[in-house]
């Protein structure tokens, strides 16, 4: 279809009431035909990121708005980023580029436009180009220049700024030992690193699941912070450092002068790059950056009451001859495409559940889907036989010496902390792996939902501790997947040097006891 047919479909769909299920569609027909066009032959279809940025701002409703926008997002931009390709990455800059040009045009971008207008920014080819130089250059500090205060981005997600961040926070303290250390991000931020004296952590807001006008908001929160803290017609001893943000759009928006301004382009595919972690392109771009040689780890720096809370369960399950605690969290931040499915995840608790030794410490997740799915699961374990507590983080008082998974509903921080009690983590590729070799536990993450090896290197943890991945091909069969088979690999890597109790159990042995367990209620119950 092209793109006036598409243009006319819109045009039908306003004209004749907007139907939310209607209006999704057309968007992802819009965006998909976008990709399809750039895969085929490299073509950019302009009218189509125009038609998306149109249907993203057309409506008084931001819900309507936010069909388009995370549709434009989800499938175009997301995609380009996650590719890890230069051109790609060209791409991404046209794309942001131009959803910029049209948002300043809007009635509700005046501001938006004014503000780039102060960095003579005044055309979509002025925006890329600033972008396209910034992420190719060498970034060089003058090592003479010691700046007072220093301003670190936050990669929006948590996981990013346990990878991302909190290495680049580790290096930059070592190297400016006397500057005060700014962290601009969202109220997380102050769970994982607010424990660390040095820094000073500025909220602001991300609007993720936002419409297109709304995902600029942070930036202006920032420029706001940096006019507030710092004069820039007059102060020359700052500095600023953009981690490939979400709230710059990945280096598209100024934040200020080039020479106070550094950028780290995690995205580039160079050749001596292609098989680094997020972390180790951290810390070569600071060894390039800054003349320093000093390999850090992800960190986080959590509060000693919330570790103390974390320990008293643990100890406590440790008291009750509980030999190996393992912590679980099946969140996938949003994209169902990381999961594996409820059969998989009931596999995978039942399996470890065959160690009578094991106890289980299951994350309930973030948002009502991921809570339901947790009661689930719970269900399906209870029903083999298993007992379950489902409690706030902190409640320990009501447990008992023979429950077997406890699911806790916690804040980020208190996941950290019931993680660093632990033995061992499993979980998907999200935030959970990266917590878990911030604080040293061994981990084994699940990637699904891409076949792409750079991405997964990527975003493999680096810790110093034993960390493995399985990954899962779900998009050639994923309905043929091997639950099982893809159970007992996640064992084998977990303890790769030594058979773990619970791998001893085939899949044929859980089903026996379990089904023998539940007879035995059965009988129990005719008695």
């Amino acid at each position: 279809m092209s793109t006036a047919a598409y243009e006319n479909e819109w045009h039908a769909c306003r004209a004749d009431g907007v139907d939310k299920v209607g209006l999704l569609r057309l968007a992802r027909k819009i965006a998909h035909s976008f990709m399809d066009r750039f895969f085929q032959d490299d073509t950019y279809q302009a009218d189509c990121i125009e038609l998306l940025c149109e249907m993203g701002t057309a409506f008084d409703d931001p819900v309507l708005n936010q069909i388009a926008s995370a549709t434009l997002f989800e499938i175009i931009i997301e995609q380009l980023c996650d590719e890890f390709e230069d051109r790609q990455l060209e791409i991404y800059n046209r794309v942001m580029g131009q959803t910029v040009t049209f948002c300043r045009k809007h009635p509700r971008g005046t501001e938006l436009d004014r503000q780039l207008k102060e960095f003579d920014l005044g055309s979509c080819e002025q925006l890329i180009g600033r972008a396209a130089r910034i992420q190719e250059q060498a970034s060089k500090w003058d090592n003479s220049r010691t700046p007072s205060r220093i301003f670190i981005l936050s990669r929006i997600t948590v996981g990013a700024d346990v990878a991302v961040v909190s290495v680049l926070l580790q290096r930059i303290q070592k190297l400016f030992p006397r500057a005060e250390l700014i962290i601009i991000g969202g109220d997380k931020l102050e769970q994982l690193f607010g424990d660390n004296p040095r820094v000073t952590i500025k909220k602001i807001a991300y609007a993720r699941r936002g419409g297109i006008l709304e995902r600029f908001d942070s930036w202006f929160a920032a420029r706001k912070i940096l006019e507030t803290e710092i004069d820039t017609k007059t102060d020359e001893d700052y500095l600023i450092i953009d981690p490939d943000s979400r709230i710059t759009q990945l280096g598209i928006l100024p934040l200020a002068a080039e020479n106070h301004y550094l950028f780290l382009n995690t995205r580039k595919n160079s050749s001596d790059g292609k098989h680094r972690s997020m972390a180790e392109i951290v810390n070569h771009w600071v060894d390039g950056t800054f003349g320093s040689s000093d390999f850090c780890y992800p960190k986080i720096w959590l509060s000693d009451n919330v570790m103390r809370m974390g320990r008293e369960l643990t100890d406590q399950l440790r008291h009750w001859g509980y030999e190996r605690i393992t912590a679980i969290n099946m969140g996938v931040g949003g994209n169902s495409r990381k999961r594996l499915g409820i059969d998989f995840e009931k596999k995978l608790l039942l399996k470890l559940l065959q160690d009578p030794k094991t106890a289980i410490l299951f994350d309930q997740g973030f948002g009502a889907k991921e809570k339901l799915t947790c009661a689930e699961l719970l269900r399906a374990v209870e029903a083999r036989g298993y007992a379950t507590m489902e409690m706030d983080y902190g409640a320990w008082s009501g447990g008992a010496q023979k429950i077997r998974i406890y699911a806790i509903h916690c804040r980020v921080a208190e996941m950290a902390s019931l993680i660093s009690s632990s033995d061992d983590f499993i979980g998907y590729d999200s935030a959970g792996q990266h917590i878990a070799a911030a604080l040293k536990v061994p981990g084994v993450t699940i990637f699904a939902g891409t076949n792409n090896p750079r991405f997964i290197r990527r975003w493999s943890v680096s810790g110093d501790t034993h960390t493995r991945i399985v990954h899962v091909n779900t998009l050639s069969d994923a309905q043929g997947l091997d639950h099982v088979e893809i159970v007992e690999r996640i064992l084998y890597q977990r303890c790769p040097h030594e058979e773990s109790p619970a791998s001893k159990l085939t899949d044929r042995n859980i089903m026996a006891v379990a089904d023998a367990s539940i007879g035995k209620q059965n009988r129990i119950t005719k008695k």
